[in-house]
C-alpha cells in the first residue's frame, strides 16, 4: 500500500501493530496478504486509491493500529473497512466501550492525523477495531488520498513513500497520467524503468518510488489549469495550476561568481561544489565556463575561458576548497570585475553570470548590482543560486531580484541540507524565467517567479469561481487566460488549505467583525462535517452500520450531531514523536557586540595608531567605523576620514578582521543582521598614545543594549551610553 511506510522508532520499521490486553506491540499475528493502488495524475493533482487485506488469524479479539505515510501535502479523503465510507468528525471524539451490541456495534475504523515527519511527509494513522469477531478475522481497507503533484523539469512528479508492511515485500500498483489542456504526456519514468505513453505499472517495495510523467508542450508560453469541484452549501472549491515549459539549451559563455565570505562556512564547502558541479554538468555541450570568488575583493579562478569540461570545473572545485572564508560580500566589486572578463575574446556565445552565495550581501544603493555589471540587457541573463543554511533566509533577495528583473534570468533559492532533490532541477536554473507573475482572479498567495520546466498549484474556495488569467513582466512578457483541467478531488485540498475568512460573505468584506467570523466559522464546518477530510482539527471515523440506531446514527452525525466513538478496546497510549532539538541562535546582541570590540577591533586600531604616529606624530581625532555585520561576517566595513588614507586604510583592514560567532543555522528568528556605528578618538597624552572608546561628542556612538535580536532585516544602531562601551579595556603604554 502506498500509504503505509516507515514508522516511528518505537516500532522499528514496521507499520503494522496489534493492541490487545497487553496494550501496544508490534503485528505478531496480524498480517497484511495483499496491496494493490491506483495513481491517478490529473493536471496538478495526484488521486490515488489503495486496497490492502489485513488478516489476523489469532484466536483473541485484537484491534490493528496502521500508520499510514504520505506525500508532502496530502490529505487523506476516504477511508473504507469491508462496507460504508468514513465521515469527517472532531478529531477528539472520545473512545467509550461499547455497550449492547443489539442497540449499536462498534466503529470500525478511525482515522487520524499526525506530526509530518522530519522529511515534510503528510503521516496518519488508522486504528481497526475487532468488532464482533472473537477470533480470526480478514478484513479489506480502503483508502483515498490526494495531493498535489510537483512540477519540474517539465514533468509532473510524485515520490511514493516505501510500502513497509512487514511480511508483505511489496505493493502493485498502476499509474495514469493526464494533463490540462496545451501539453501532452510523452513518457512515464517509474525510477529507472520507462514507458512510451500515458500509463505503465510497478512494484512498490519498502524504498521510496519516484513517479515522473514527462510532458511536450503545444508553445512556449505557460500554461493555467483550473480545476472546480461543487463542495456542500452553495461552496465551490478549485485549484489553479500554472505549468511553464521547459527551456531549449544551447552553448553558452557560463561566468560562475562565487561567494568565498565567512557567512558561507554556514553552507560548506561540499555543498558549494555539488552546486557548482551540477552546473557544470547541466551545461550544453560546447559551452565554455570561468569564475570569480569574491568576499571583501573578487578574485578570477581559471585565468582564461576555457572548455566546459571536468578539467575546468575540478580547477574552480579546488579553488573553492582552498579559499579560507574571510569578512566582506561586495558583490557589486565582482560583478564589475565579471564585466571585464565577459569582454575577453571574440566568442559569439550569448552570455550567462551565474552567482552562487548564500544571499548576504553588503548594502548597496538600487540598481547598484546591475551598474557594475555594465552590460545591455539583451547582452546576458543573471541568475542567482542562493543556498540557505537551516531555517534561515536570503537578507539579499530584494538586491538580486533588481539585477535579475534588469537583465532576466533566475532566482533559485533553496536549502543547503536538500540538495539531493534540489540538484534534480538544475537544469532550470539555467535558462530565463517568467517574473514578475500576476494571476487575476486568484486571491491565494503567488511566488514572483516561474522557472522554466516548474508549475505550482493554489487553492480557493468561493460562492462561484472567477475568470483566472496569468501575466508575466520583464524579458519574458505573456497574457495567458485559463483552461479547464481534467476533473480532480480538489475540494479537501482547498479545505486543507484555506481559513475561515474564505467563508466570508461578500458583504462582509467592510466589517469583519466577531459576529460575521463566527458566521464563518460555523459555515466552513458545515462544509467540512459533509467533506470527508483527515487534518489537525478532523478526523475520518467508519461508522457502525448493525444495530437498531446505527442508520439514524449515522445521519445525525453526517449533520453535525454530537459523535462518541464506540469501541471494544480502548486505544493504547501511542509512543510520543520526540520533540526536536532546542535549536539555539546568535544574533548580533549587545554581549557579543560588546566582548567583539573589546577584544579584537581596540587592540588592532591601537596598532595602527602606534605605526601612524612613527610617521605622523601629531596624529589625532575621531573615527567613526560604520559595520555591516551579518551571520557573524562583517559583509562591509567604512571608516570616516582623517586625513591620513594611510592610517584610514589600516583601520579599514582592522575592521574586516573581526570575528563574530556564525549563527545557528536551525535558528528560525534573527540571522545577526545589524549595521554598527562605533567612534573611536585617538589623541596622545604625556608622549604615550591612548585611544579614548566612544566619544562623549558623537551623535551615533554604539548603543550595545540596542542591538537585539528579532526579525531579520537591517537594524540601524544609533546614540546610547558612550560612557563606556568597549568597558575598562586600554591598550599598554608604548615602550
Amino acid at each position: 500500500m502506498v500509504v503505509v511506510c516507515a514508522a516511528t522508532s518505537a516500532r522499528a520499521d514496521n507499520s503494522l501493530s496489534e493492541i490487545g490486553d497487553r496494550g501496544l506491540a508490534l503485528a505478531s499475528h496480524a498480517s497484511e496478504t495483499a496491496c494493490d493502488l491506483d495513481v491517478e495524475l490529473r493536471g496538478g493533482i495526484a488521486d490515488v486509491e489503495v486496497r490492502e487485506h489485513l488478516s489476523d488469524p489469532g484466536d483473541q479479539p485484537r484491534a490493528l493500529a496502521l500508520e499510514l505515510e504520505l506525500p508532502a501535502g496530502a490529505t487523506i479523503v476516504g477511508f473504507a473497512r469491508d462496507r460504508g465510507d468514513a465521515l469527517a468528525v472532531p478529531a477528539s471524539a472520545e473512545a467509550t466501550l461499547v455497550g449492547d451490541r443489539g442497540v449499536l456495534d462498534v466503529d470500525p475504523a478511525f482515522v487520524t492525523a499526525l506530526p509530518d515527519t522530519a522529511a515534510g511527509h503528510a503521516r496518519f494513522r488508522a486504528v481497526l477495531q475487532p468488532g464482533a469477531e472473537r477470533g480470526a478475522w480478514d478484513t479489506t481497507i480502503v483508502t483515498r488520498w490526494t495531493a498535489p503533484v510537483e512540477i519540474a523539469g517539465g514533468a509532473l512528479r510524485l515520490v511514493l513513500p516505501g510500502h513497509r508492511v512487514v511480511p508483505l515485500a511489496a505493493c502493485r500498483g498502476v499509474v495514469h497520467a493526464t494533463p490540462g489542456p496545451g501539453a501532452t504526456i510523452d513518457r512515464i519514468r517509474v525510477d529507472d524503468a520507462e514507458t512510451a505513453g500515458r500509463a505503465a505499472t510497478f512494484t512498490l517495495g519498502a524504498d521510496d518510488v519516484a513517479i515522473t510523467a514527462t510532458m511536450a508542450f503545444a508553445r512556449p508560453e505557460p500554461l493555467v489549469w483550473s480545476t472546480t469541484e461543487p463542495l456542500p452549501g452553495g461552496f465551490v472549491a478549485r485549484a489553479v495550476t500554472v505549468v511553464a515549459p521547459p527551456g531549449h539549451p544551447a552553448p553558452r559563455r557560463a561566468l560562475l561568481v562565487i561567494d568565498s565570505s565567512r557567512s558561507m562556512d554556514l553552507i560548506g564547502g561540499p555543498a558549494i561544489a555539488r552546486v557548482v558541479a551540477a552546473i557544470g554538468g547541466a551545461l550544453p555541450a560546447g559551452s565554455e565556463v570561468e569564475a570569480i570568488t569574491f568576499d571583501r575583493m573578487p578574485a578570477r579562478v581559471l585565468g582564461a575561458w576555457r572548455p566546459a569540461g571536468p578539467d575546468a570545473l575540478a580547477a574552480i572545485e579546488a579553488a573553492i576548497g582552498k579559499h579560507a572564508g574571510a569578512n566582506g560580500s561586495d558583490l557589486a566589486s565582482a560583478l564589475a570585475l565579471a564585466h571585464r572578463l565577459l569582454g575577453e575574446g571574440s566568442s559569439r556565445l550569448p552570455a550567462q553570470v551565474i552567482v552562487i552565495g548564500d544571499g548576504v550581501l553588503a548594502q548597496a544603493p538600487d540598481g547598484a548590482l546591475a551598474s557594475a555589471l555594465a552590460a545591455a540587457p539583451r547582452d546576458l541573463d543573471l541568475h542567482a543560486i542562493v543556498l540557505d543554511p537551516g531555517a534561515l533566509a536570503a537578507p539579499g533577495k530584494a538586491a538580486l531580484d533588481a539585477a535579475i528583473d534588469h537583465f532576466g534570468g533566475a532566482y533559485v533559492e533553496l536549502r543547503a541540507g536538500d540538495l539531493d532533490r534540489e540538484l534534480a532541477d538544475v537544469a532550470s536554473w539555467l535558462e530565463p524565467a517568467w517574473r514578475q507573475l500576476a494571476v487575476t482572479g486568484v486571491h491565494a498567495e503567488l511566488p514572483d517567479e516561474l522557472r522554466a520546466g516548474s508549475g505550482f498549484s493554489r487553492f480557493e474556495l468561493g460562492r462561484r469561481p472567477t475568470a483566472v488569467r496569468l501575466v508575466a513582466k520583464g524579458e519574458h512578457a505573456a497574457s495567458v487566460a485559463a483552461s479547464a483541467a481534467p476533473a480532480a478531488a480538489v475540494a479537501q485540498l482547498a479545505l486543507a488549505r484555506t481559513g475561515v475568512a474564505d467563508f466570508l460573505e461578500p458583504s462582509w468584506d467592510l466589517c469583519v467583525c466577531d459576529g460575521e467570523l463566527a458566521k464563518a466559522t460555523a459555515a466552513r464546518e458545515q462544509v467540512v462535517r459533509r467533506t470527508p477530510i483527515a487534518d489537525d482539527a478532523h478526523a475520518l471515523a467508519v461508522l457502525a452500520s448493525t444495530g437498531r440506531v446505527a442508520a439514524s446514527r449515522h445521519a445525525m452525525v453526517a449533520g453535525g450531531g454530537p459523535y462518541t466513538r464506540t469501541v471494544a478496546l480502548l486505544d493504547p497510549e501511542f509512543p510520543a514523536d520526540p520533540a526536536p532539538p532546542a535549536a539555539t541562535g546568535v544574533a548580533a546582541d549587545g554581549a557579543i557586540v560588546s566582548r567583539t570590540l573589546q577584544l579584537q577591533l581596540q587592540p588592532l586600531a591601537y596598532a595602527c595608531y602606534q605605526r601612524a604616529l612613527g610617521r605622523t606624530p601629531g596624529l589625532a581625532g575621531t573615527v567613526l567605523f560604520q559595520l555591516e555585520v551579518a551571520r557573524g561576517e562583517v559583509t562591509r566595513a567604512d571608516v570616516s576620514a582623517m586625513g591620513n588614507p594611510a592610517f584610514e586604510g589600516c583601520l579599514l583592514d582592522a575592521a574586516y578582521q573581526l570575528a563574530l560567532p556564525l549563527p545557528d543555522p536551525r535558528y528560525t528568528g534573527d540571522d545577526g543582521r545589524a549595521i554598527v556605528r562605533y567612534p573611536l578618538t585617538f589623541t596622545v597624552r604625556a608622549e604615550h598614545p591612548i585611544i579614548v572608546p566612544g566619544d562623549a561628542d558623537s551623535e551615533s556612538p554604539l548603543d550595545i543594549d540596542a542591538i537585539k535580536g528579532g526579525a531579520p532585516g537591517p537594524r540601524s544602531v544609533d546614540a546610547g551610553d558612550t560612557k563606556t562601551p568597549l568597558g575598562t579595556l586600554r591598550p599598554p603604554p608604548s615602550p
